[in-house]
């Protein structure tokens, strides 16, 4: 079975792949994307003058659009609702049209004015949709072919910028014509100010936990070489969107782990928890993101600084470090046969060794307790152990809230998932589900 955080988005999948797509021309160079930092300006934050009357109409058909589609989706591969709209919009609006779009209450219509904005790249439009990227309304999101997701909508900021022109990659053309300007590629960011936002949202704990593709990206950037484990390459990054080295290595301590990225990640965390030269916070994060690890060097390290790790907080935090290493092995054994297994008739067998792992009130166990999996007719009692555990855990939150705990953000994922028409919705009991709101209305 997939692993890895929301790997089993049962919202996500929608219909199949799309088939029958020709080949496309090879794409052109993408324009220089801005050099220099960006950042919400007091002129992006003014407000816009008032919409232009003829785009009423359009808007109004445009609150009724469920999700954000590209030019190609289905299984007829044809224009979806919200890209044919945008096509609308771009004949008829300004750019002050767009600047209003993105200040509406409602999810579809700030989608639509930041992608106005993408297609009309001043740095006041660039600076407002960096600021969306934060964005932790759910949105459905349909980027091309027959794959739906549900995911935060600052997501679809962080690939307008990315490229400004991703909804129309697969848009059609005459055979004997070239490929329109608006199906090519445009960077808004270089690739480096897109890895600073991307460690921006693995630094805040109310994102880290939610489904954006941040910790992907990060992880492939770390195996190409394009990020570097370096506290000096990582501060130069982060000055774009302004971190504290604390929050770099907690970023980092929350890249979902492959096993050949392991060992960079785990390196640089023991450095940064040995080097005395950093600022407390920051070797706290090292501590904790080093907890998420089963590596006898990450225990090593852990012992060695026990007496750094006793008086840098108000409490004693060695010897509970190495308890959640201890307890990260047990989780991991325990679950490691129900991650393998690839059919109901093998995750059957194993209903109550997934019980016996949603035991816990550890944060620690919220990626198993995220990805749901059908155990045959066992897969009540298992649901009803999921429930229980993740209504402990929330209920412990505020003993994981210090700002350098890498667990900080598990609440927020629960809340995530309890959210309503989210995952957990579909396998858990509407008594379940309000108890679990409740508990996390009293803790964030």
């Amino acid at each position: 079975m997939p692993t890895g955080r929301f790997a089993t988005l049962s919202s996500a999948l929608v219909l199949a792949l799309l088939g029958g797509c020709r080949d496309r021309e090879a794409p052109r160079a993408a324009p220089a994307a801005p050099g220099g930092p960006v950042s919400p300006s007091e002129a992006a934050r003014q407000e816009p003058a008032p919409l232009t009357p003829a785009l009423g109409p359009l808007v109004h058909g445009l609150r009724k659009v469920d999700a954000i589609t590209a030019s190609a989706v289905g299984y007829g591969g044809g224009p979806g609702e919200f890209y044919t709209l945008s096509l609308k919009f771009l004949e008829l609006a300004r750019p002050g049209d767009f600047e209003r779009l993105a200040l509406d209450s409602q999810p579809i219509v700030r989608a639509m004015g930041w992608f106005g904005l993408a297609q009309h790249p001043s740095e006041k439009a660039i600076a407002t949709i960096v600021e969306g990227a934060r964005d932790r309304t759910a949105i459905k999101y349909c980027p091309g072919g027959c794959i739906c997701y549900a995911v935060p909508l600052g997501e679809f900021a962080r690939e307008l910028l990315a490229d400004a022109h991703h909804l129309g990659r697969w848009v059609s053309w005459p055979a004997d014509g070239k490929p329109p300007a608006s199906s090519q590629p445009l960077p808004l960011l270089t690739e480096q100010q897109l890895l600073a936002m991307d460690l921006e949202v693995l630094a805040h704990d109310e994102l880290a936990a939610l489904p954006f593709r941040s910790s992907s990206r990060l992880a492939q950037a770390i195996a190409s070489g394009k990020l570097k484990l370096e506290v000096p390459a990582l501060a130069e990054l982060a000055r774009f969107r302004k971190l504290a080295i604390w929050q770099l290595i907690k970023a980092v301590g929350r890249i979902d782990r492959q096993p050949e990225l392991g060992r960079p990640a785990l390196g640089f965390l023991v450095r940064c928890l040995r080097d005395g030269s950093l600022p407390a916070d920051a070797r706290l994060a090292a501590a904790s993101a080093l907890t998420r690890f089963v590596d006898a060097e990450a225990q090593r390290a852990l012992e060695e600084q026990q007496g750094f790790l006793d008086t840098a907080a108000p409490q004693p935090l060695g010897v509970r470090f190495l308890e959640e290493i201890r307890l990260r092995r047990e989780q991991v054994g325990i679950m490691k046969p129900i991650h393998e297994a690839r059919f109901i008739s093998q995750t059957e067998p194993l209903a109550d060794r997934a019980i016996r792992g949603f035991r816990t009130d550890h944060p620690l166990a919220f990626d198993d307790l995220a990805n749901h999996s059908s155990f045959g007719e066992h897969t009540e009692r298992v649901d009803a152990a999921r429930a229980a555990a993740l209504l402990r855990i929330v209920q412990r939150h505020p003993e994981f809230s210090q700002r350098w705990n890498t667990y900080a953000d598990v609440a927020y994922g629960i809340e995530w998932l309890a959210g309503p028409g989210h995952d957990a919705s579909q396998y858990l009991r509407d008594d379940q589900l309000r108890a679990l709101r409740s508990a996390l209305t009293s803790v964030l």
